[in-house]
């Protein structure tokens, strides 16, 4: 279920289309770019991967897979507001995150393994805040997960320039 921003508040929810909701074994965290796109993690039976669904004319386009990830299991995304960079969650021996940055000409950077930026090896679910202070994400603490924030400006520091 979705709502939308009104000017006055919050829109009444509704369901996604069909085309998303079927999407076989969805990952629970989707992000959105300002343009209404949805990103998220699925797995259509060749293991976890991101695809994204173009948001043209209040009607989301059939989920496409993220063509430079398909290589990596990956799930969890989250986009930056304005679609610039990219962090991931990478199931590889254990989970961690990734950050990507778009290029000029709609591609990608290579995932850059940002576990020495957040001082942890494992991490998953990230979410930036909306002023780009702080990166949240989840991380195994004694067997558990918890959450965990820390100073997100190592983003603009990898940025490529």
């Amino acid at each position: 279920m979705v709502r939308d921003r009104t000017e006055t508040g919050w829109s009444e929810p509704y369901e996604l289309p069909e085309h998303i909701n079927s999407t076989p074994l969805i990952h629970w965290q989707a992000s959105v770019d300002r343009d209404g796109n949805l990103y998220y993690g699925a797995n259509f039976g060749d293991g976890d991967n991101i695809y994204y669904s173009e948001l043209k004319n209040g009607t989301y386009s059939e989920p496409k897979q993220l063509e430079f990830l398909k290589d990596i299991n990956a799930f969890s995304p989250y986009i930056a507001h304005d679609g610039s960079y990219m962090i991931i969650s990478i199931e590889n021996e254990g989970e961690r995150m990734a950050l990507m940055f778009r290029k000029d000409d709609g591609s990608w950077t290579e995932p850059i393994d940002i576990g020495k930026y957040i001082g942890r090896e494992m991490g998953y679910c990230p979410i930036v805040t909306h002023d780009s202070n702080f990166l949240f994400f989840l991380s195994g603490l004694e067997k558990m997960y918890a959450p965990y924030w820390v100073d997100a400006s190592f983003i603009e520091e990898l940025r490529p320039r």
